[in-house]
C-alpha cells in the first residue's frame, strides 16, 4: 500500500527516516547525508540502472572531455 510518494531525493530520505516506509536507491545515496537510516545492499541482483550523459552541443571543455573519456573506460 503506497501512502506517500516523493520524487525529490531529500524528501524520500526524510520520509524513510521518519518511518514512512522504505526506498530502493543507488548505493551512493548515503554518502554525504547525516541520516538515521540503515543502508542495506541488495546482494545477488542482476538489476541495473542505465546511465545517461547529456551535454550541450559544441561544448569543448577539457573537463567534459576528460569525464567522457573516463566514463567510456569504466562502463
Amino acid at each position: 500500500h503506497i501512502s506517500h510518494n516523493a520524487s525529490q531525493l531529500n524528501s524520500v530520505l526524510r520520509l524513510v527516516e521518519s518511518g514512512f516506509g522504505i526506498s530502493l536507491l543507488p548505493r551512493s545515496t548515503g554518502i554525504g547525508f547525516k541520516l538515521k537510516l540503515k543502508f542495506i545492499p541488495l546482494l545477488k541482483t542482476t538489476e541495473s540502472v542505465p546511465l545517461i550523459m547529456i551535454t550541450r552541443k559544441g561544448n569543448f571543455s577539457p573537463a567534459l572531455s576528460h569525464l567522457k573519456s573516463h566514463l567510456s573506460e569504466i562502463l
